[in-house]
């Protein structure tokens, strides 16, 4: 299983002390509109200098063009993984397919987001569209992992991943073990970590979650 910290952070200093001292443990950093539009596309800068892969964030939902040509724009940004909403239909996903395709990226389509209710159809339905329309990921609240992964071949992203019992906003929440028994493929765990007194250990303790046997 995958872990992917959010760098949802908007002071220079702070976002550049976490990537050092939390990378040892991650496998890709997620940057989203915060981080983005706070720092521009220095913050891909500061994840290539420790050698990690990028999950871009920014849920794009845009007549097919639009959301093409905004993918061919990425470039040599090291974005490993980006989101496309699933509910922008099946024109908007495969037109992202296709652009990412050229440079080595995939898609992940966002069903529900975690801080809304949602029911196991209305996710079972985008996740299949998804899977034709040649996206790799789909992003979902944990409980729909085992239900998706039955009835499709996507792998599972969830946020909404919590290190204690506190779950800001999010409507359902595991800890990374938890998440690991219940077979989804990779975590996105950001207020936990970046808001914490001590980043690293943070990072290091999900990192020992997720490894354990």
């Amino acid at each position: 299983m995958k872990f992917a910290l959010a760098l949802d952070i908007q002071e220079k200093d702070k976002l550049i002390r976490i990537i050092e001292e939390t990378h040892p443990f991650v496998d890709l950093f997620k940057v989203g509109p915060i981080a983005l539009f706070s720092f521009g596309l220095e913050v891909f800068k500061y994840i290539s200098r420790v050698r990690k892969d990028v999950f871009l964030d920014m849920k794009f939902f845009d007549i097919p063009s639009v959301v093409s040509r905004t993918i061919s724009s990425l470039g040599e940004l090291g974005v490993k993984i980006l989101t496309v909403h699933a509910s922008g239909g099946r024109d908007i996903l495969k037109s992202a397919v296709l652009s990412a395709r050229e440079l080595d990226i995939e898609v992940a389509a966002v069903t529900k987001l975690t801080s809304d209710d949602a029911d196991l159809e209305s996710v079972l339905e985008l996740s299949e569209i998804a899977e034709n329309c040649g996206a790799t990921w789909v992003v979902c609240q944990p409980q729909f992992s085992k239900d998706i992964k039955a009835k499709t071949k996507l792998k599972v992203i969830s946020p909404g991943i919590r290190i204690s019992e506190n779950t800001d906003e999010h409507k359902n929440t595991l800890t990374p073990y938890e998440a690991k028994l219940v077979g989804i493929d990779m975590i996105v765990i950001g207020r936990p970590i970046v808001l914490s007194d001590n980043p690293y250990e943070q990072a290091k303790k999900v990192r020992e979650m997720i490894d354990l046997t």
